[in-house]
């Protein structure tokens, strides 16, 4: 099991201001699920069924397809096609699923890799943003999410491209920020409510091709959050977003 060291700051809101309290934690990682799995469930949340979702590659020369490589030649091996609850077949390749959804379409990810050398790569079609109660984020991507708060957590997503509605819109940003020659990774989470949050994260490094479970930490009723990893992330993965209860733990979670 690989453990990594994170610092989380959070910054409060009213006064731009860091606030009085900094947290160290280890952040263990375990295998959760395959990338070519993840959007594959992706298709599973949105329709029902879906197979041959495309794999965005891993940093690595021997993972990383030809430009000739089509969405069929670098979908999961694993990832077969599921009937629908209706009994009907659902989407078998990102491409239908993408004539049924908003899918995110060419996306660009660049990023410092490891050793230091650049990566870029775009991307005709990736699932989108949101799905259900699931949410990624790409590296240098900003999320924002209008939602409902029910009484157990904000529900009812619809992923929107500018804030008209603050007091009820959730913000993610991963962004790479390279100081003094070192890079590192940092997500930026926003809680509108008035409630603090909590929610599980998985994160995709560039160099390998599979989402890892990782620690996280509450979000404070309307401030932000900061979480940084050394490693060059490719997305992070967030789910099960829900309000905190008075006696619930405040402290940081796989």
């Amino acid at each position: 099991m690989a453990v990594a060291r994170v610092r989380v700051l959070l910054r409060c809101e009213e006064t731009s201001q860091p606030c009085n309290y900094e947290a160290q934690l280890e952040m263990r990682i375990i295998v959760l699920v395959s990338i070519g799995q993840f959007l594959v469930l992706l298709c599973v949340l949105v329709t029902g069924a879906c197979g041959g979702a495309a794999s965005p590659p891993a940093s690595s020369s021997a993972a990383i397809p030809s430009e000739e490589s089509n969405t069929e030649e670098i979908a999961s091996k694993e990832s077969t096609a599921k009937p629908s609850n209706n009994g009907n077949e659902g989407p078998r390749t990102l491409e239908e699923l993408c004539e049924t959804v908003t899918c995110r379409k060419d996306v660009t990810v660049s990023l410092q890799q490891a050793d230091g050398s650049p990566f870029s790569k775009t991307y005709p079609l990736i699932p989108p943003a949101v799905q259900s109660r699931l949410i990624s984020v790409l590296a240098g991507e900003t999320v924002l999410i209008e939602a409902t708060a029910t009484t157990e957590r904000p529900t009812e997503f619809v992923q929107v491209a500018s804030i008209t509605h603050p007091e009820r819109t959730l913000s993610f940003n991963l962004t790479q920020h390279i100081e003094d020659g070192k890079a590192f990774m940092m997500l930026t989470s926003k809680n509108p409510f008035s409630r603090d949050i909590r929610f599980h994260v998985g994160m995709m490094i560039l160099s390998h091709d599979s989402i890892v479970k990782t620690s996280s930490c509450p979000v404070a009723a309307g401030q932000e959050a900061f979480e940084i990893w050394p490693e060059p992330l490719f997305q992070i993965v967030i789910e099960d977003i829900h309000f905190l209860k008075d006696d619930d733990n405040r402290g940081c979670v796989e």
